[in-house]
Formats: C-alpha cells, structure tokens, sequence
C-alpha cells in the first residue's frame, strides 16, 4: 500500500516542525555547560559531519567552482555562525518562549530587507503593515516604556541579531546564490563546512573549560547538531520537495507553537500576558505579510527554496 502524497506531506511538515521547533530546547540544554561559541562551533561541525557522510552515502560531490565556495563563506557567516552565536547568546538570557517569539519575525524582516536592497521586489502596503504589526508584537513583548518588564533587553538584542542575520543571508542568496548549481545537499554540506571553519578560528576566544559534567548538556548538543540541524536540512528538503515551499514556508507557524509548547511543559517557563499578546501580534503580521504572494527571486525562487537550496533552517527556526 502506497503513501498517499498529501499524507506524506503532512508527516514531513510535523516532523520537520518539530525538529526545529525543539532547537531551542536543545540550545538551552547545551548552554548549561558550553559557551555560545562552543555551541554554535559544535552544532556546526555536527551538521556539516552529518551532511557530509550523507552526500558520500548518496555519492554526491561538493561544489568544485572557487566562487561558488568564496559565495557560501558569506552565505555561511550569516546564516549560520553569526545567527547560531547570536541564538546561543540570547539563550542565557532570556527563555525558549521569548526567543520564539521574537524569532517569528524573521520573515517580516526578510520582507523588509528584501524590499530595500532588491531593486525588482517592492513592498506593498499590505506587506508594510505585516512588517509594522511584527514591530509593534516585538515592542510588546519586551516593553521599553516600561522599563523592559520582565524581559533582558541584552537577551532580546541577541536573538534580534540572529533574526537580522539570516534575514541579511537572505537577501545575499537572493543576489549571489540565485543561479548557483550543484545539488542542494552539496551545497549545504560546504556552507555547514564552512560556518564550522569560521567557528573554529574564534572558538579560542569563546571557549571556556566546564565547571562541571552535564550529559543532558552533551546530549542537547549532539541532537542539536545531528538531528535539530543536519537532519533538519534533510526533512526541509524533502518538506520543500514534497509540498512546495508554500508548504514549508507556513512551518514557521507550528515551529513557534511547538517551541512554546516544549518550553512550557518541559523547562517549566511561563507565558505572560505580554508573551502571549507580542506572539499573537506577530503571528497577525506574518499572515499579513506573507499572504499577499510569496515573494520570488529573479530566478523564480521563494526565500524558502533559497534557504531549501542553501542548507539553513526555514525562516523562523535559527
């Protein structure tokens, strides 16, 4: 009995959902034994480990064109070892649940970025008021009138900068990386090769022997980067090959319940009022923003096949 295509959709849509949304369970974890840096090098050189035994099972070949790799190196600075540093930072300051939600709006400020350094994409008044609607749930979230509440402003600067980060990586493959060949797992295992590579030549500077041994911490750190990342990419994969971006693109949405979810009933964090609302608030953007047509690349692509192409996780789950 064959797999009917719709079911098989929806299977890799929860599985990938739920891979990405428990990154931040598992970034949490880490985070009680190794420094960021050490977190973002190891979810990096994991990844990059598992994509590589996968592209050799498969016989696939990593890129061999020099510009291509001189193009991933950028493409692998701020998709992965700027927002994989700035993501771990932010996870010793504030909670699972807020760093969700001010995550969610990566794909409105994509929308933003795209439409000011893209010449061909414009933003329309539609997709304007998503992106302001995402801006005001950030501000309710953090409160700066009131004294940022209950929230670390340097917390909320951090995961600020892994979202501006992939969305900037955005905007990059949109204009370099459009018409770049080779398979999407190649490219991937180079651009995860290359973000480790980066990460090591800082990890002297971030690097810091544990006070202690914690096997919760080693083992968050191993399903991080086998599973939450490489792995991830795979499922993407397939979730983009099976269902289309579009499909792909609305995981963001259950990608947010889950990491809520998982940080409410496992890590024992609360959802505030303010939480709830920012998060609502933004969610009301992203429908917004990105139901009025799926913004395209001048190759055709959506920002979810960009990220497909390029092994980053989808927008929304750095």
């Amino acid at each position: 009995m064959t797999t009917r295509p719709g079911a098989r959709t929806l299977v890799l849509f929860l599985l990938a959902s739920v891979t990405f949304g428990a990154n931040y369970l598992w970034v949490k974890l880490a985070i009680d034994m190794f420094t960021p840096v050490q977190v973002a090098w190891g979810r990096s050189f994991l990844a990059a480990v598992t994509l590589l035994i996968i592209l050799a099972i498969t016989r696939g070949r990593l890129p061999r064109d020099r510009n291509v790799w001189r193009k991933l190196f950028i493409a692998a600075l701020l998709f992965n070892t700027i927002s994989f540093t700035c993501m771990a930072i932010a996870m010793t300051r504030i909670s699972t649940v807020q760093a969700s939600v001010v995550n969610a709006i990566t794909p409105l400020v994509t929308l933003a970025l795209v439409a000011t350094f893209v010449p061909i994409e414009r933003i329309t008044r539609t997709r304007f008021i998503g992106v302001l609607l995402g801006l005001v749930g950030v501000m309710v979230l953090v409160q700066p009138w009131a004294g940022w509440g209950t929230t670390d402003p340097w917390g909320i600067l951090a995961i600020l900068g892994a979202t501006t980060s992939y969305a900037c990586g955005i905007v990059y493959a949109r204009i370099q990386l459009g018409n770049v060949t080779g398979s999407s797992l190649a490219i991937a295992a180079g651009q995860l090769s290359l973000a480790a590579l980066q990460l090591t030549l800082v990890l002297p500077f971030g690097f810091a022997i544990p006070a202690s041994f914690e096997i919760s911490a080693v083992l968050g750190l191993l399903v991080l980067g086998i599973f939450g990342t490489g792995i991830g990419y795979v499922l993407q994969h397939a979730l983009i090959r099976a269902g289309g971006a579009s499909v792909a693109g609305d995981a963001t949405y259950l990608i947010l319940l889950v990491a809520v979810t998982i940080g409410i009933t496992l890590l024992g964090e609360s959802l505030t009022l303010t939480d709830a609302l920012g998060a609502v608030i933004i969610l009301a953007g992203l429908v917004i923003a990105t139901r009025t047509g799926r913004s395209k690349l001048k190759a055709g692509m959506s920002t979810e096949e960009v990220a497909d192409k390029i092994g980053t996780p989808p927008p929304g789950a750095v």
